[in-house]
């Protein structure tokens, strides 16, 4: 192990190093059920031929089971399959926890759904979620998915993320080319791949450089034009897609107007919610945020999140000095996208909201401390007017160590503090120097 890795692992908190322990080696079950699921696939998939040229009316399927962040992240992947082949008809299949934005983006003829057991969260978390595969159930549920998928006879299946559950539907299903990403274990379903580009824990000193996770997706989703012959556009927009409904903008606007925030000087979203439990941060700096904003810029602060993050945006909304309009749980992920093009900025974790916040081309700012900003921070695709994205990643030696399969800190017997440590090491000053460099350079 080199010092830098050391130095990461000595610093890591338990029970990240706990997981990484646990998840060496693949159990005896897993091992099993994946050699039978790999001889039922070579079963099925026995006596195909070659599938020829792909038609441009080809029936696409592209599976993405990660949640709201990660399907809006995907977007630009959609948006080049629908500008290389307009007649192709795109089905997603989406969680139901990510639908919402497979079904906003026009580059989308379909959307279906899937319980994926990977990216299930529960009350204990995704580890729960990747414990679930060494049950019966979860394959149970893979083999009627694919019967239900093969009798659609998609013509091409672009899985976006290296996920197991995922690679091994597609060829169950059996559709004739299967396009992903390699990492050892997708492999041997798919048909043609790109090697997943994996960043390094911790902050070593010769850090390689990371992909955007779009990068990647493009990259990958640009293999399936060539296939049909086709070349992908070169002045293709490969910004983020999110379109709200009428609906949500006139919802929006009664919300607005409910809270009189026409009357404000300039409105600013704070969205605490930390989209897995180890991208918390607490609450009472996030009041630190809203009362400098406040105070300084005479700004109104709405705190947002969904409906089970009341009790998050309700406990930051008491630590602050001047109350601010807590909307969270009051609105849909359509009508959060159209008030977010009303507000001036929107700060947060690293989590979905803040990837809708640069969908619809507004400033933000996301603190990091277990993912890596590299690959998550936001995506503009060089838009001609790129909203300005700004990021600050945990200082801590270990960050990131891009586990979210832990529970939340608060929970674990003790610990001191409510967030962990990566993310208590963001300090707010800090957060705060970059959120006024923000506000004061996104609107010279």
């Amino acid at each position: 192990m080199s010092p830098d890795l050391a130095a990461a692992w000595d610093s890591m908190c338990s029970p990240v190093r706990s997981r990484y322990a646990t998840q060496a080696t693949p159990g005896r079950a897993r091992r099993v059920v994946s050699g039978l699921l790999r001889w039922e696939v070579a079963r099925r998939l026995s006596g195909a031929g070659d599938p020829g040229v792909l038609s441009v009316n080809a029936r696409i399927l592209v599976v993405q089971p990660d949640h709201l962040g990660g399907v809006l992240a995907s977007t630009p992947a959609l948006r080049l399959l629908k500008a290389s082949l307009p007649t192709a008809e795109i089905t997603v299949l989406a969680g139901p926890w990510g639908a919402d934005v497979a079904e906003h983006c026009p580059a989308v003829d379909r959307v279906r759904t899937c319980r994926f057991p990977t990216f299930e969260r529960g009350p204990a978390g995704a580890a729960t979620a990747r414990r679930a595969l060494a049950r019966v159930e979860p394959y149970q549920r893979l083999l009627a998915e694919a019967e239900t998928l093969r009798a659609e006879r998609f013509d091409l299946a672009l899985v976006l993320v290296p996920d197991y559950w995922s690679a091994a539907l597609v060829a169950l299903a059996r559709i004739p080319r299967r396009i992903g990403l390699a990492d050892g274990q997708t492999d041997a379903f798919l048909t043609q791949v790109i090697p997943a580009v994996r960043p390094p824990v911790g902050k070593l000193s010769d850090r390689p450089e990371a992909d955007h996770v779009t990068t990647q997706q493009l990259r990958l989703a640009a293999q399936v034009p060539p296939l049909a012959e086709r070349a992908v556009p070169p002045n293709l927009d490969r910004s983020m897609s999110y379109e709200p409904s009428a609906g949500d903008r006139a919802s929006a606007v009664r919300v607005w107007r409910a809270h009189d925030l026409d009357e404000a000087k300039a409105v600013l979203a704070i969205h605490p919610a930390p989209g897995g439990a180890p991208k918390r941060w607490s609450s009472e700096r996030f009041a630190m945020l809203a009362n400098h904003f406040a105070g300084r810029h005479g700004t109104r602060v709405v705190i947002t999140g969904g409906p089970d993050d009341l009790e998050e945006a309700r406990t930051v909304a008491a630590a602050c000095r001047q109350q601010p309009v807590v909307l969270a749980g009051q609105t849909s992920f359509g009508t959060l996208a159209a008030l977010f093009e009303r507000c001036r900025a929107v700060l947060g974790t690293d989590n979905g909201a803040l990837h809708l916040a640069t969908a619809m081309g507004v400033p933000s700012l996301r603190l990091f401390g277990p993912t890596d900003a590299r690959v998550w921070s936001g995506w503009t695709g060089a838009m001609a007017t790129s909203p300005l994205t700004l990021s600050i990643q945990s200082p801590r030696l270990c960050s990131p160590c891009h586990r979210l399969d832990v529970p939340d800190w608060r929970t674990i017997p003790g610990v001191k503090g409510d967030s962990y440590p990566c993310m208590a090491d963001v300090p707010a000053d800090a957060v705060i120097a970059l959120a006024d460099q923000l506000w004061r350079d996104a609107f010279r």
